[in-house]
């Protein structure tokens, strides 16, 4: 593994620690209490939303609400299929949004970091700290860490930030990072379909 391969590890084992440390003393309440007591079809009212039959368009406040759910809707909806526990599911959203936050804070600092006129080379041991320790500050801060814990969908967009952004930071050329920075918005996006606050 190389340099920066065990640095991202090192900084995504904090970042699950984190997680499971701040999931771990917290209530299960709000969006995760009402997905939890029916995983199935907080998942199935979320997927009518884009049906054909669903009220997409003249969208109403429980079919919003659905698709706001979709990505920790599908999480539970796995977890009670493997027969987890909701605080261990809960646990496991935490852990997985806090490394996605932490993994796209790396890729986003090495992209705005050019090694063209630096003293090291991209990946090189020498490489600065610095996308690492900014990833850690971003993922492990207290902004991100409550927000998942209180609000799962928003902390979902908090953590994919960095990934859209990256394809654009990188100026690459083409359609390409076009579609990737476009398929982690919609990921991200989706969360939007209704205002109103989830903690309810």
């Amino acid at each position: 593994m190389t340099v920066s391969g065990v640095r991202t590890v090192v900084v995504s084992a904090l970042a699950a620690a984190v997680a499971i440390r701040v999931s771990g003393s917290q209530a299960l309440t709000g969006a995760y209490a009402r997905v939890a007591a029916d995983p199935s079809g907080s998942l199935r009212s979320a997927a009518d939303g884009w049906t054909v039959s669903g009220t997409l368009g003249g969208a109403t406040v429980a079919t919003a609400q659905g698709l706001r759910e979709l990505p920790l809707a599908a999480w539970f909806w796995l977890a009670d299929v493997l027969a987890a526990p909701t605080s261990v599911a809960r646990t496991g959203w935490c852990v997985l949004v806090l490394v996605l936050a932490v993994v796209g804070g790396v890729r986003l600092g090495r992209a705005r970091s050019a090694p063209a006129g630096a003293s090291c080379q991209y990946g090189a041991p020498d490489e600065p700290w610095s996308p690492w320790v900014g990833a850690s500050l971003y993922a492990c801060g207290p902004a991100l860490v409550t927000t998942v814990l209180h609000s799962p969908g928003d902390g979902l967009v908090v953590a994919l930030l960095p990934w859209m952004l990256v394809p654009l930071v990188r100026r690459e050329v083409g359609w390409r990072p076009a579609a990737r920075s476009a398929a982690w918005l919609g990921l991200a996006g989706e969360r939007f379909f209704a205002s109103g606050d989830e903690r309810t």
